[in-house]
């Protein structure tokens, strides 16, 4: 799916990973967890958007999308509870212009991921649904299966 995203979106997305390997994880397997559920959130993310054809709602979903899934899980490379508060202030220090451009959705998307949270944006709805139902991707299924 991260085929489909507009040129501008693919520099983005490579930018991101490249911040993300650049993060400190306390081993290899944490890396390699969170990258591979972040890649099924950004997979089912992107899936659920064109089906539902969000454009016209959400113009920059394809930006939130990207910058969310890679990064709301980021904060865990230091605590595990609250770790969205620390993912959320982690990338405010990066200098990325959509995220800048894209705060307030970004924030939801991150901010109220977890089960017990109530996003207050149709993003942020989609964005913890995704969440969610990346658990049963097949790359996650394949990679916990492989542990």
């Amino acid at each position: 799916m991260r085929n489909l995203f507009s040129e501008q979106n693919q520099i983005l997305y490579r930018e991101c990973l490249k911040i993300f390997d650049s993060f400190e994880f306390q081993n290899h397997t944490q890396k390699s967890t969170i990258r591979t559920h972040s890649l099924c959130v950004l997979d089912e993310f992107t899936s659920c958007c064109y089906k539902t054809q969000i454009d016209e709602i959400c113009p920059n979903w394809q930006a939130i999308g990207i910058i969310s899934a890679l990064f709301h899980d980021i904060g865990k490379t230091i605590l595990d509870k609250g770790h969205a508060q620390v993912s959320l202030k982690l990338i405010n220090n990066l200098s990325l212009s959509a995220f800048t451009d894209n705060k307030m959705e970004i924030a939801d998307c991150i901010l109220n991921h977890g089960t017990d949270k109530k996003p207050v944006t149709l993003i942020g709805r989609i964005f913890r649904l995704c969440d969610k139902s990346a658990l049963k991707h097949p790359l996650w299924i394949a990679y916990k299966e492989s542990e």
